[in-house]
């Protein structure tokens, strides 16, 4: 059997032909590599590395589709490892060694990830998949001028009712809960998100200019911050609506996860499995972000990336009378879903328009879940996964009348509702004083429930669960 080689990013920097086999090299010429970038957006000289050929002469293209592969390279922390996956002890290397090759070439980009997987230094090959924004393609987007703001869009199904942008605070304590929405930007100047901005980013140009010329991310933001009394929102730039891909999603998650982002908002996917963004969403799992992300508008039972990975709260989307939203996908794999069919929300220069899919519940969760969050800060429960899906079945979800769609977000709770959801997990609740007849009949109902609950000259509750 082969001695495995194990190859770095400065390994090949620095030309050091010894590590390097030439069955990369052979694949590298054959399919006209003429350009290389690590996942940082480094650019890796062609013609000064060995990694494109054996001699030192620039490879020239002679015709065929410019095509990108991902290549993962074989290091000390992932060497002797057949599966890249999380359950593995010895992968702790996560988006280490990845280089994005420029290939020339008419034939089928699949089978080139198959050969490059082969050679023995490189732990896995894939095409650079395009990655779409979940949205309904049927579905027209009426933009308007916005006679309303979205602080008068109603919501909710059996009982519709006003929903103002920033809610009085029922229990949440002053803290920054930031959710990185991935997308095609945002118009930051709107006047319903310009005073709920965290800096962001542009992964397709390396600068930070988030202007959302397609609209969807505007669209997701506003409906965001609609759901969400603390969250502020940090727009990512990854597509401009149909030239994303694997590369500029994965960079734009190791940025929300690398600058403190609580939550990411994916309303986006695609129907393959890429290792790259599994390893991407680990990664930010590793940092302490929730992830949520759409479940896709196929309309089938068939499973969409990533929302379908098990460290992903996935969502699906309903109709206004809480069926499932005809174009929705659905499966076992689904945790929750909210409302998602002619939603009204903000358009970049001060708009307004209706829009549906999956791309538009996935906010509604991830809004909700930015508030538990803040209210697990105040208790003794654990952050993390696992206790956040728990809250959200247990609080502030209920069956949907659809099966495989997940359990139904409640997004139209009142004062009181919201107030009682978050004692029950545990938190303390601090309150104005416009809202005492709201808690004193929260207490009223709790009283069966609690061991104890003071209160104090702040309308300040502690309470302990049963």
């Amino acid at each position: 059997m082969p001695s495995t080689v194990i190859l770095t990013i400065s390994a090949l920097q620095k030309n050091d032909a010894t590590k390097i086999p030439a069955s990369l090299f052979d694949l590298n010429t054959k399919y006209q590599v003429t350009a290389a970038e690590s996942l940082d957006g480094e650019k890796i000289d062609p013609y000064g590395s060995r990694i494109f050929k054996a001699s030192l002469a620039p490879i020239i293209s002679t015709g065929g589709q410019t095509q990108r592969l991902i290549i993962k390279l074989k290091d000390t922390e992932n060497v002797n490892n057949d599966d890249p996956g999380r359950d593995n002890p010895r992968i702790v290397s996560k988006l280490k060694n990845i280089i994005a090759l420029e290939v020339h070439t008419n034939d089928d980009i699949n089978k080139i990830a198959q050969e490059y997987e082969k050679v023995p230094a490189i732990a896995y090959a894939e095409p650079d998949y395009s990655v779409e924004i979940a949205e309904a393609e049927d579905e027209e987007n009426n933009v308007s001028n916005g006679l309303l703001p979205i602080a008068s869009i109603t919501v909710g199904r059996d009982n519709p009712r006003i929903v103002p942008t920033t809610i009085v605070p029922t229990g949440i304590t002053a803290k920054k809960i930031i959710i990185a929405i991935i997308d095609s930007g945002a118009d930051i100047q709107h006047h319903d998100l310009q005073a709920r901005i965290e800096p962001g980013w542009n992964t397709l140009d390396n600068n930070n200019d988030v202007s959302d010329l397609e609209g969807h991310g505007t669209h997701v933001a506003g409906i965001l911050l609609k759901h969400s009394e603390t969250a502020s929102i940090m727009p990512i730039k990854f597509t401009n609506g149909k030239d994303g891909t694997i590369l500029t999603l994965v960079r734009a998650i190791k940025y929300a996860a690398d600058h403190n982002a609580n939550v990411l908002n994916l309303s986006l996917g695609l129907p393959q499995e890429s290792s790259l963004l599994h390893e991407a969403i680990r990664y930010a799992e590793d940092k302490g972000a929730i992830v949520i992300a759409a479940a896709g508008n196929a309309g089938k039972e068939e499973k969409y990336y990533p929302a379908a990975w098990p460290e992903v709260i996935s969502v699906s989307a309903l109709d206004p009378k809480g069926k499932r939203f005809i174009l929705s996908n659905f499966g076992d794999w689904i945790d929750f879903s909210a409302l998602g069919q002619d939603i009204y929300s903000a358009a970049p220069q001060n708009k307004y328009a209706y829009r549906s899919g999956t791309s538009q519940a996935t906010p509604i969760v991830a809004g909700v879940t930015a508030d538990l969050i803040n209210t697990m800060h105040n208790s003794s429960l654990k952050l993390n996964l696992e206790n956040i899906i728990s809250l959200l079945q247990k609080q502030l979800s209920e069956p949907a009348i659809d099966v495989k769609v997940g359990r139904r977000i409640i997004d139209d709770l009142t004062v009181q509702e919201k107030i009682l959801a978050r004692i029950r997990a545990g938190a303390v609740v601090s309150v104005s004083n416009q809202d005492v007849g709201n808690v004193k009949a929260v207490h009223a109902i709790l009283n069966n429930e609690i061991k104890s609950a003071t209160i104090d000259r702040r309308v300040r509750y502690r309470t302990m669960v049963k």
